[in-house]
């Protein structure tokens, strides 16, 4: 079962307060002991690091493959 919203609002603030006292693999360590999904804390800790996922802007405008003009 995942996490609820609220649960992920705490995760994600205690990841982002440990993450400069802790290596990723003490972290997951850490965290996996409480029963949260590997996957899930690594991705929680690449979009702190890398910033991935804080907003996702709505692209507009046509995709690639109907860019160009059909004959």
């Amino acid at each position: 079962m995942g996490l609820s919203v609220s649960e992920r609002e705490v995760f994600r603030k205690t990841v982002k307060n440990l993450i400069s006292q802790m290596t990723k693999s003490d972290l997951v360590a850490h965290f996996t002991k409480q029963g949260i999904a590997r996957s899930t804390i690594y991705n929680t800790i690449n979009q702190i690091l890398y910033g991935r996922g804080q907003s996702k802007a709505r692209k507009i405008g046509h995709d690639g493959i109907f860019a160009f003009k059909l004959h």
